[in-house]
């Protein structure tokens, strides 16, 4: 017999069971199959019926229809019924039933702690907490209760009803979230997040940016970043991101960011299409770079886009006496002032502009004389411009008031002045004309223009 502890006799029957291994301990009282014994060596059946322990050191506490071992040794099914652990060593099942431990050879120490049906099928050091029907199919893998939720990212973490972890070190908890990118995380109800690094949070907010976008955030309702951009945000309802670009914001209800713009923020129903601007209200579009956009609404039951716009155009050159050069929204390129594009349906556009702007000479080189460094000219300028259905803009000064000087701060700057035409590509051009003097030689002039702009489509 061997040094053995069994109830019963060996015999290859039923009621006696298979030889049992070296070392093991057979407690159970009955079985229905001749091999439901303690066949290894130093494997213990501790009580129960109808289990089966079949690799080097197995322990099986008690319960009915438990099965370990196989291809690995040392596993534990404490008790329960209907569990199995095969090819998995050094796993553990608490108990419940139906549980499985499937992990393939050389590989285990996972642990499913009871429940029912859940199952553990890839992967080292995995853990399903409990509850039904979930799955962790990875190394390092979590599931913490719940029903039918699967982790199958290495050091991935699930738990709630019908969640999926897929992405490495993703979280989904809830109901019915997917987290399918690295260190991704959807929480609440309905929530897809695709996106590296990303968060949804809330109900049925999705984040699908995907390739090499990373960092965005939707949380509230029905938020939508998708787009090739990264660093993107959203928090309120339907809000959205659309933009390729980065470090774009929506907030509030219905905002939306576009297009390919950077930096841009989108706030209670606005609009945002380019870099670093700002749309507040409800069909308000900022439109332009660096602008902030703000009122929004409807005239005779159109969709009549009717707001204001607060733009900066600057530029410093070196100018020799009369010379010009342009501003520009980003103070170097040629960033449009105004726009050509049609807007939501809108191609016909009217403008009124209030342009304050100021000029200060920097820097003398050479023999200029007459005008001295920190010499200033402050000016207000007041437009009208208008875009017609064939795109071609056309501006003029305000007859009436014409252009209001408000202080010339050195008589040295009297002739510096602005103009206002359209250009080539039918946008506002805004051109600056540096004063008149003698004795040759250039200044640096450095000049801010800011822009306020009433606007309206129709």
């Amino acid at each position: 017999m061997g040094n053995k502890f069994i109830l019963g006799q060996e015999d290859g029957t039923v009621a006696g069971g298979n030889t049992r291994g070296e070392g093991a301990v057979d407690l159970q009282m009955s079985r229905s199959a001749a091999n439901q014994v303690a066949s290894s060596n130093n494997s213990t059946i501790a009580g129960g019926v109808n289990n089966r322990a079949h690799g080097i050191g197995v322990f099986i506490g008690g319960g009915s229809g438990n099965t370990a071992g196989g291809l690995d040794n040392y596993q534990t099914i404490a008790g329960g019924n209907s569990n199995t652990i095969t090819a998995a060593g050094g796993s553990f099942i608490g108990g419940g039933l139906s549980n499985t431990i499937s992990n393939g050879s050389g590989t285990g120490y996972c642990v499913i702690v009871g429940g029912i049906g859940n199952l553990s099928n890839g992967g080292v050091l995995n853990t399903i907490g409990g509850g039904q029907s979930n799955t962790a199919s990875a190394s390092y893998s979590t599931v913490v209760g719940g029903q039918s939720n699967v982790s199958s990212g290495q050091y991935s973490v699930a738990g709630g009803f019908t969640n999926t972890a897929s992405g490495e070190s993703a979280v989904a908890f809830g109901r019915s979230n997917i987290a399918s990118s690295q260190k991704g995380v959807s929480m609440g109800f309905n929530n897809n997040n695709s996106t590296g690094y990303g968060v949804a949070i809330g109900s049925d907010n999705t984040v699908t940016q995907g390739g090499g976008s990373f960092y965005s955030v939707a949380i509230g309702t029905s938020n939508t970043i998708s787009g090739g951009g990264s660093r993107n945000y959203i928090f309120g309802e339907q809000n959205s991101i659309s933009s390729s670009g980065i470090r774009n914001t929506a907030i509030g209800y219905a905002s939306s960011v576009s297009g390919t713009a950077n930096n841009a923020m989108a706030i209670n129903g606005g609009t945002a299409t380019a870099n670093n601007s700002l749309g507040k209200g409800l069909n308000c579009i900022a439109l332009y770079y660096n602008g902030e956009t703000r009122g929004g609404g409807t005239i005779g039951g159109n969709q009549a886009s009717v707001q204001t716009s607060d733009l900066i155009a600057f530029n410093s050159q070196t100018v020799t006496s009369g010379g010009t050069f342009q501003l520009y929204l980003d103070g170097a390129a040629a960033a449009q002032l105004i726009t050509v594009a049609t807007t939501a349906g809108l191609p016909k556009r009217s403008w009124n502009l209030q342009v304050r702007w100021v000029t200060v000479v920097k820097q003398i080189t050479g023999t200029a004389t007459g005008v001295s460094v920190d010499d200033t000219k402050v000016s207000t300028d007041l437009l009208a411009v208008r875009r017609n259905a064939a795109g071609t803009i056309a501006v003029s000064p305000h007859t009436s008031a014409g252009t209001q000087v408000i202080e010339t701060i050195a008589g040295s700057l009297t002739t510096a002045n602005v103009a206002y035409t359209a250009g080539g590509s039918s946008n506002l051009v805004i051109t600056f004309t540096a004063p008149t003097f003698s004795g040759g030689g250039s200044l640096v002039m450095d000049i801010v223009a800011a822009l306020e702009i009433t606007e309206l489509g129709f």
